[in-house]
């Protein structure tokens, strides 16, 4: 891996600099004036730029391939993704929402059976023959926002 990209670099840097060379010739030694492109300035310039792009192209390769090759090893991670939204719960989830309900209801049960029982709160309002109240932190509210307590 290593020899392969060594030479690979090295191949695609000389041509880089072989194109940036042919494309610059005719004007660094003076054999292009201002005026048209001579045949052989042409020449000069597409080859230059063909062996330009040709030594980009090789850089890029090489350095996918020594991404690659670090991301394989373990010494490079890839980048996280933000991940998709699931249209619906799937199943599990809905079986653990489920447990959890369950579990906050035992849990409520439990500490409103170790309050103290006063006198008329063991029955619920209705077996009583009155109307329930709201409980909560709405009935309190509304109670208190009333002038009531």
């Amino acid at each position: 891996m290593t020899m392969r990209t060594i030479v690979g670099l090295s191949w695609s840097f000389l041509s880089g600099l072989a194109g940036v060379w042919l494309l610059m010739s005719p004007w660094t030694l003076g054999e292009q004036s201002n005026g048209a492109w001579t045949t052989v300035t042409r020449a000069q310039f597409g080859t230059g730029l063909g062996l330009a792009v040709l030594g980009a192209v090789g850089v890029a390769v090489i350095t996918g391939q020594v991404v690659g090759a670090l991301r394989a090893s373990g010494v490079l991670r890839r980048p996280a993704r933000a991940a998709a939204p699931t249209p619906a719960p799937s199943q599990e989830m809905e079986q653990v929402l489920v447990s959890l309900a369950n579990a906050l209801v035992a849990d409520l049960d439990r500490q409103q059976g170790s309050l103290p029982v006063q006198a008329g709160r063991h029955q619920p309002a209705e077996a009583q023959g009155t109307s329930a109240s709201p409980s909560g932190p709405m009935g309190r509210g509304e109670a208190t926002w009333r002038g009531e307590r």
